[in-house]
């Protein structure tokens, strides 16, 4: 049914997910499994222009059976096509806190570019608008391509006052990246969702604050931690601290909280370990410094089971003959630190360490585990770890390898210690909730507590199973708003396009016939080509002659059928021919004479 055919090619809707040749196989081995033992060979075509995109390799397909008698496909083109695709928007803090107005800020927008579009300079536009309301503008940037470049990053300023507008505007803030068209255009966009709020509640389980000494050198690490918090009146910027008495830590004071600082993990019990694992997991922020004094520390295990850390903390101080400076760890625009990247150099060298608790990293963690600051001698200092069982990305846990002690270490007294724990808390927040980001072509989490997701544009609100995940993969890119049962926002969701399906440089056609070979290992690939094209050493033919087989094989049964007929007339012929009736003349029959 050939028109049957050219309407349901007709119908098929373009997606922002990558092509699955491995499901596509799959499914026909099935149609060919459930066929009739007596039903006739069939050819396999697979039609694709094979560019980087599409998947080559990355998965080994099936076999579909001795029923295939031809494999063919269209070959890679020789001219390749040029596309710019977003492959990243992160703004530089993932949580903003609302303070009359938004603030302005920053967010690194990574381009790529493949195909021919590599060989030549060109400057590309880039806009950041609110998806709610995209001629709401949030901020320009460009890229400027040199020849031979594929790799290209913006870094936008944000418009304060148009992201106050844009999140009085719509129940979440979703800013959208947009770039110059060009032919594939679905790679051309790129959500991310930013979470507001009033204010970040911090939590800090340590004994009462302390009052009875005059002057910095009776705080306590706890003190410390306020102080670097909350370093004048009105001046904490959006934190509200809480004292909690670490012995009486409790579900309920821990669900209030968005992180919770840990100066005395001595003083945690097992039952308040286990109700802060769940508290990080949950999405939360813990950040956790060892006790001041002297002695063995027997919480460390404690704390690295509950939190479930890929990482080993001594339970003996190391001590220093000479005092270790400081220097930053390893760095990625991702880092917690990355607002203050500029300065932290400088910031950390008048930094001095006496004595650290030494903090052993796991090889196998290494993309769980990153170290922020560290010593001279590449001992950790700092280091920010997600959970080994982290859920849906959430969940952060940061552990100091010296407690805010001036016998430790003279960080409380250098200006480091207020934008390193402001920077901390800000952006451990905001990690430790998770982006509610995906691609498309996957069944989507959405986040915690929602029932169902609303779209945030004119559209179909999607269904969630009892774990909070899509019942069906998203294939489209678009923003959604998580709603509970009483009807409440539980924050945004954004899919963003699979980006790695839309390379635009062509496969090598000897690496495609490997990658198709295991669909009919008994038969040789045949390229579909233009007349008079030619792979080398491949097997070729036209559509022409690809088509021919079958019209060959219906010549075929017209001659069987002419045989049968012609059979049929000379049976007639020869039977009557060899009857024994024949009509002969005969003489009248005389009458009978009546009575």
């Amino acid at each position: 049914d050939i028109a049957g055919v050219m309407r349901a090619i007709e119908a098929v809707e373009p997606t922002d997910s990558a092509p699955d040749m491995l499901g596509a196989a799959e499914t026909l081995a099935s149609v060919l499994d459930a066929s009739d033992d007596n039903a006739p060979p069939v050819s396999v075509l697979v039609a694709s222009d094979f560019r980087a995109g599409q998947g080559v390799g990355r998965s080994t397909l099936p076999d579909l059976g001795e029923s295939v008698e031809a494999l063919l496909a269209t070959p890679p083109p020789s001219p390749t096509a040029a596309n710019i695709a977003i492959e990243g928007l992160e703004p530089m803090r993932q949580l903003v806190v609302a303070q009359g107005a938004l603030g302005s800020g920053q967010a690194r927008v990574a381009l790529r570019r493949s195909g021919e579009a590599i060989a030549r300079p060109a400057l590309t536009s880039v806009r950041l608008v609110s998806d709610a309301d995209p001629s709401l503008l949030l901020g320009e940037g460009q890229v400027r391509w040199s020849a031979g470049q594929s790799q290209g990053e913006a870094l936008v300023t944000l418009d304060a006052d148009a992201l106050t507008r844009a999140q009085q505007a719509s129940p979440a803030l979703v800013i959208r990246a947009e770039i110059d068209p060009d032919p594939l255009g679905r790679d051309n966009t790129r959500r991310r969702a930013l979470e507001v709020r009033e204010s970040i509640r911090v939590g800090v389980a340590a004994p009462g604050r302390y009052t009875g000494a005059v002057g910095v050198e009776g705080f306590s690490p706890s003190d410390w931690l306020r102080l670097a918090l909350s370093p004048g009146e009105g001046a904490g910027g959006g934190i509200e601290l809480d004292q909690l008495e670490p012995g009486v830590l409790d579900a309920s004071q821990l669900t209030r909280l968005d992180a919770l600082l840990i100066p005395r993990p001595d003083l945690i019990d097992d039952g308040a370990w286990t109700r802060i694992g769940a508290f990080v997991r949950a999405g939360g922020l813990v950040v956790a410094t060892p006790p001041p004094g002297e002695g063995a520390q027997l919480w460390t295990d404690r704390l690295t089971r509950a939190l479930g850390l890929r990482l080993t903390i001594e339970r003996e101080a190391r001590n220093y003959e000479s005092p270790m400076s400081v220097r930053p760890g390893e760095h990625t625009d991702a880092s917690l630190l990355s607002m203050i990247e500029g300065e932290l150099e400088f910031l950390a060298q008048p930094v001095r360490v006496n004595r650290i608790l030494p903090i052993s990293l796991d090889p196998q963690s290494a993309s769980s585990v990153r170290t922020l600051l560290e010593l001279e001698d590449g001992a950790p200092l700092i280091v920010e770890s997600a959970p080994a069982d982290q859920a849906r990305g959430r969940g952060l846990v940061v552990l100091f390898a010296a407690p805010i002690d001036p016998d430790w270490s003279d960080l409380p007294t250098k200006p480091l210690l207020v934008p390193l724990l402001q920077e901390i808390v800000r952006q451990g927040v905001g990690r430790a909730r998770g982006s509610h980001s995906a691609v498309a072509g996957v069944r989507v989490s959405a986040p915690p507590g929602s029932v169902e997701l609303s779209p945030l544009t004119p559209g179909a609100t999607l269904g969630l199973d009892e774990q909070g995940v899509t019942r069906e993969a998203i294939r489209t890119s678009g923003a959604w708003r998580g709603v509970d049962q009483r009807g409440g926002s539980r924050g945004a969701l954004v899919v963003n396009p699979d980006t790695s399906a839309t390379l635009a440089d062509p496969e090598d056609p000897a690496r495609v016939a490997r990658w198709l070979a295991p669909l009919a290992p008994e038969t040789e690939l045949t390229w579909i080509t233009e007349a008079g094209e030619q792979l080398a050493e491949a097997n070729t033919r036209t559509v022409a002659q690809a088509l021919d087989a079958p019209r060959r094989g219906l010549d075929f049964a017209w001659m069987i059928f002419a045989g049968v007929l012609g059979l049929a007339i000379l049976e007639l012929v020869l039977a009557r021919w060899c009857s024994h009736a024949e009509l002969r003349d005969a003489a009248p029959i005389p009458a009978r004479a009546g009575a």
